[in-house]
């Protein structure tokens, strides 16, 4: 962003004008790195202000408190909330009570864990919280509805310790701990294993987890290849017709149907990348939770916090030993080992602390083993950065991962860095637009990218040396801090960058996926593990079949109609419409790829040459390629879908007892062809799902069909296309010309394109483009 461009937003944000109304910036929420901030009129400005005590950076970073989605919520008129110091009455970090009779207004299933939002008085507060009976509730020595720790107010307002308020409160809950929440693998967790693991223990689970998914693209078992490709059945009961002719096939067949291959592909992009660069690992998702327990018995009360052993874990999961990992992963260290706590040694914990058998049977149940929950004792909890404010976990347990926590509990650890105790920070309000423009971006990612990369060529004392850096990265709103980025940008020109860090994180097919890595070191774990995967991966997925090997699919389904040369002659108009259109947009786009690829060359020669006028050149060339392929995606997004949109009305807008007759014809054109055959996918989806059921013996499934309120027209001689909205007026028209073109061989040839026609013009002109569709910064498509 160049000064004045910077200036340009930072005066933005100061003062907003819409529609003739003044709004202030606010607060904002987790999404400030990606420069998205709340606004409210200028007159609400000092009420929402003094709700932050006039501190911009507790707005910054706590705002979110009160515009949080919450899954249940209650207002209250009249409730008690209890204030107290972490520890007291069992509460911990961020982790409070709640009275029975208050919870069950809300409707939310009991035994588990609830990440809270609440409002009251000039306070807010968030983290999660228990469930206290209410004769707790109504003890004298509590006497509350809500208790809630002093380091759940957010900001802190340590002169409210020991009151208890009474009034309107709102309380929302946000999550809830679930036992059926998994974590994928990452490289940040895999790259701190060893070669022998992965080998023996990672790369096996792969292999065999590939073995199974194979028998999805060469027989009719396609369960787990549905499963592994997403959620097949929305809530509607409708199918995306990838899913739909999977699971109508009955013969195996579909899965090397070019359309169908190709959609796969796309489907399982992810799932590769992550099997390829996280070892395909499956981790059991937990919200963190402490140990605290509050009850009474006989009159007295019973409270306790941070009492289970040091090294000890309260866990659902299988085995006696387990990792217990909290994202981002920063060292090794991160991985905690822990030794699962059986409940009878807990409950003769409870016991020597002077609760009946009873009572601590009952804790244990109620309090401590809550569904979805992972319980640790908050020094040690604190090891890894964590707390108790609704903080994810995974978990690595003994039995799934025997030699991983093997390796883990064996290796000799380093001292971790200690988090420092900075003051936070607190301006003036009125700074509170400089705090927002310095929340845009992120800096976490570089750092962890480098702290990998460190690991991966075999320099892990550069790895060690960030960690610091990175804490104050995450620290930087609240606590003022800043990563050193000149030591990180050292760091990564001398440690370089694995292969595997430039594949795309949002890849949309597994042909994205490079076939091969070259390893930055043999510490390079995950490109050695890559590279002995890719091949296998690649190996079950194979090659689609000529769509010419699927003109069977609507044989005999015409319903005994013939098909006439006026239909051909549309199915043929409407394929070459479709099929030339979207391939000048995708090499439209390649052209800003290509861009940006020479751009990242010219850096890195700049960056050899080492001289810095240069090296400044190229990184400006560099981000403006980034800047125009950010805009063309978005604009290549737009003009696909009118085009797919197009084929979809021109497919629903013939009769009902038509599209199965219509669907052949197409099938008949596009079978003679070397396309994919989406056009039919697009077209006619629902007729196309039911050939492969009744062609193959399966199950018709409902195909979830996009309607649009507009309809295409084409002219008696099939050359022009008309989109016509429902008040009769045209949008758009695409007319069918013969251009030039010259072939790889030197020659040229005739081609027949489709041009989008200037709607503005009265005559239809063979050439002439609407600007907003296809002459797009000078450039024609």
């Amino acid at each position: 962003m160049t000064e004045i461009e910077e200036f340009s937003v930072r005066d933005t944000l100061a003062a907003l004008v819409w529609k003739g109304r003044r709004y202030r910036l606010v607060g904002a929420t987790g999404g400030a790195k990606d420069g998205k901030f709340y606004f409210a009129e200028e007159k609400w400005e000092t009420c929402l202000a003094r709700q932050y005590q006039r501190w911009p950076e507790a707005a910054i970073s706590y705002f979110g408190i009160l515009v949080s989605e919450c899954e249940k919520g209650l207002i209250e008129t009249h409730a008690r909330v209890k204030v107290v110091n972490d520890h007291e009455l069992g509460t911990n970090d961020s982790r409070g009570w709640v009275s029975q009779s208050l919870f069950d207004q809300m409707k939310i299933d009991g035994g588990a864990l609830y990440q809270f939002r609440l409002a009251f008085e000039l306070a807010q507060a968030k983290g999660t919280f228990k469930v206290m009976p209410d004769e707790v509730a109504q003890h004298p020595d509590i006497n509350a509805d809500i208790v809630i720790p002093e380091s759940a107010i957010k900001p802190s307002r340590s002169d409210l310790v020991g009151k208890v308020f009474e009034g309107p409160v709102v309380l929302g809950v946000r999550d809830v701990s679930r036992t059926d929440t998994k974590t994928k693998g990452s490289y940040t967790v895999l790259q701190h294993a060893s070669w022998p693991v992965i080998e023996e223990e990672i790369i096996g689970q792969c292999l065999r987890e590939i073995a199974t998914l194979k028998n999805g693209f060469d027989t009719e078992e396609h369960r787990e290849l549905l499963e592994q490709i997403g959620s097949a059945n929305s809530d509607a009961g409708f199918y995306r017709v990838v899913e739909a002719c999977l699971s109508a096939d009955r013969d195996g067949s579909m899965s090397r149907h070019p359309h169908i291959h190709r959609g796969i592909k796309q489907l399982l992009a992810q799932w590769a990348y992550k099997m390829l660069t996280g070892g395909g690992m499956r981790m059991p998702g937990r919200m963190l939770v402490d140990d605290g327990y509050l009850a009474v018995e006989d009159g007295k009360v019973y409270a306790g916090s941070d009492w289970i052993p040091y090294h000890f874990c309260i866990t659902d999961q299988p085995g006696d030993r387990n990792l217990c990992v909290r994202f981002p992963v920063r060292m090794a260290e991160d991985l905690l080992p822990m030794k699962s706590l059986p409940r009878e040694t807990a409950i003769g914990l409870l016991i020597q602390r002077g609760l009946s058998f009873n009572l601590a049977k009952k804790l244990h149940a109620t309090q401590l083993s809550l569904h979805g929950t992972y319980t640790l004792r908050a020094d040690r909890a604190k090891t890894f950065g964590g707390d108790y404010d609704g903080d994810g976990i995974a978990v690595i347990n003994s039995e799934q991962y025997p030699k991983f926590v093997e390796y883990r509990f064996g290796m000799k650890e380093q001292k971790q860095p200690e988090k420092g105790k900075h003051e936070r920070e607190h301006s003036p309000w009125r700074n509170i637009t400089t705090l927002a423009f310095k929340a845009m971006g992120n800096r976490v990612g570089v750092i962890t990218n480098t702290m990998s990369s460190a690991l991966a060529a075999g320099m892990p004392e550069f790895a060690y040396e960030l960690v610091p850096e990175l804490q104050s990265e995450i620290d930087s709103l609240k606590h003022n801090t800043q990563a050193n980025m000149n030591r990180v940008t050292e760091i990564a020109d001398k440690v370089g960058k694995p292969w595997w860090l430039t594949i795309d994180k949002k890849l949309k097919s597994v042909d994205e996926l490079p076939k091969k890595l070259t390893p930055l070191s043999e510490s390079d774990l995950v490109a050695r593990m890559y590279n002995v995967l890719c091949p296998e991966l690649m190996k079950m997925i194979g090659e689609a079949k000529p769509i010419a090997h699927f003109a069977w699919m609507f044989s005999g389904l015409a319903g005994g109609k013939r098909l006439t040369e006026g239909m051909l002659l549309e199915c043929r108009r409407m394929n070459e419409f479709f099929g030339s259109t979207m391939c000048r947009i995708s090499a439209w786009l390649g052209l800003r790829k290509d861009a940006l690829t020479a751009a990242q060359a010219e850096v890195r020669a700049a960056k050899s040459g080492g001289d810095k006028v240069e090296i400044m050149t190229a990184y400006a060339r560099l981000r403006e390629a980034e800047a125009n392929l950010e805009v063309a995606k978005r604009k290549h997004r737009v003009f696909s879908s009118e085009i797919r949109q197009a084929i979809c009305v021109w497919g629903a807008g013939k009769p009902d007892e038509e599209r199965m007759h219509w669907a052949a014809a197409l099938n008949h054109v596009v079978s003679q062809g070397k396309g994919s055959g989406s056009i039919l996918y697009h077209a006619f989806p629902q007729q196309f799902a039911d050939a492969v059921a009744e062609q193959t013996g399966g199950e018709r499934v409902l195909v979830d069909e996009a309607v649009e309120n507009w309809k295409l027209v084409l002219n008696a001689t099939k050359d022009i296309l008309i989109r016509v909205n429902q008040d009769s007026t045209w949008v758009s028209r695409y007319k069918r010309v013969e251009e030039k073109e010259n072939a790889a061989d030197g020659n040229v040839r005739i081609v027949r394109v489709w041009r989008r026609v200037n709607p503005e013009m009265p005559e239809i002109v063979a050439g002439e483009e609407d600007p907003e569709v296809y002459d797009l910064d000078n450039d024609n498509l």
